[in-house]
């Protein structure tokens, strides 16, 4: 059956992102190639779950990172973009956290489409120290 657990205390090889958080695994990491940013996926901590996953899944392959480079583009950077904007304007802390929650939270939810790599991009580009300041959180993708 397929719900039955493996036998003989078998561990499983691959994440199985509906039973357990492949935030825990994979993280998207910026590397420069050929004069532009990409976002790679790589294990984090050194999962060898999570490397497994990213060899077998090929989620490393050139089609999969213009993608990501897509959704980076038109979907991640200009929502960052309006919340520096709010910080840069000195503006109110509510209009800061008003832009955070309307334009940022919504990219790492769990159902929306590359939750993860949206989560690693924000972390990433919004520095900790801006986001304690602000009092911006970000959580993983849930």
């Amino acid at each position: 059956m397929a719900q039955q657990q493996p036998p003989g205390g078998e561990r499983p090889l691959l994440i199985d992102p509906a039973r357990e958080d492949p935030v825990r695994h994979i993280q998207f990491l910026p590397i420069i190639k050929n004069g532009k940013r990409q976002w790679i996926p790589t294990p984090r901590k050194g999962s060898v779950r999570g490397l497994n996953t990213i060899d077998v899944l090929r989620l490393d392959r050139p089609d999969l990172l213009d993608l990501f480079e897509d959704h980076v583009d038109q979907y991640v950077m200009p929502a960052i973009g309006r919340v520096r904007s709010a910080i840069a304007a000195a503006s109110p802390a509510a209009t800061v956290k008003r832009e955070w929650r309307d334009h940022i939270l919504p990219l790492v939810r769990r159902v929306r489409p590359y939750a993860a790599l949206s989560y690693d991009v924000i972390d990433h580009e919004v520095v900790r120290r801006d986001r304690r300041t602000w009092g911006l959180r970000l959580s993983r993708p849930r």
